[in-house]
C-alpha cells in the first residue's frame, strides 16, 4: 500500500505549561489505497493508521472526526473509540516514544460520493486535541 499524501499533518500537544506543534510529512496511511487521493468504496472496510512521536506525557481520551465535501460539512458516523485501545505501544503517551494509532471501520453506504476532506483528532483525557491530521479521500460506489 502507498503512504497517503497529506494536506496537513500536525502534532499538537496541550499541557498545562505550553502548546507545541510539529509538522510531519507522511504520517498517515489509508488501507486499501492504490492512488492519491485514496478511493474508498462504500460498504468496504478501511483502516487509518497514524504514526507519531510523543512530545510530552499525555493521558489520551477519545478521537473525533469531521469531514466536508466541497466545503460543506459532512458527518462521519464512526462510534466513539478510546484512543488507548488503538495505540501501540499503550498508554500513557511518553515523550520521545514512537506510537501508531489505528482505526478500522466500514465506509458508510449513505455517504455521498466525491472528494471528502477528513479531519481526525486524538483527544487527551480533558477532551483537548493533542494530535490532528487532515487528508483527502474519494468516496465511490461499489462497482
Amino acid at each position: 500500500m502507498q503512504p497517503f499524501n497529506l494536506i496537513l499533518c500536525s502534532l499538537i500537544l496541550f499541557t498545562s505549561d505550553f502548546v507545541d506543534a510539529v509538522s510531519f510529512g507522511d504520517c498517515v496511511d489509508v488501507f486499501p489505497c492504490d492512488r492519491d487521493p485514496c478511493t474508498l468504496v462504500k460498504g468496504t472496510s478501511v483502516t487509518i493508521r497514524i504514526q507519531f512521536r510523543g512530545l510530552a506525557r499525555i493521558f489520551p481520551g477519545d478521537a473525533s472526526f469531521e469531514g466536508s465535501f466541497d466545503e460543506e460539512p459532512a458527518t462521519i458516523p464512526f462510534p466513539p473509540n478510546g484512543v488507548c485501545r488503538r495505540l501501540i505501544p499503550g498508554c500513557p503517551i511518553q515523550p520521545g516514544q514512537r506510537y501508531t494509532y489505528h482505526y478500522t471501520a466500514v465506509v458508510p453506504e449513505d455517504f455521498r460520493t466525491g472528494l471528502l476532506r477528513v479531519e481526525w483528532r486524538l483527544l487527551n483525557a480533558n477532551m483537548m486535541p493533542f494530535l490532528c491530521v487532515e487528508f483527502l479521500v474519494r468516496i465511490a460506489e461499489a462497482p
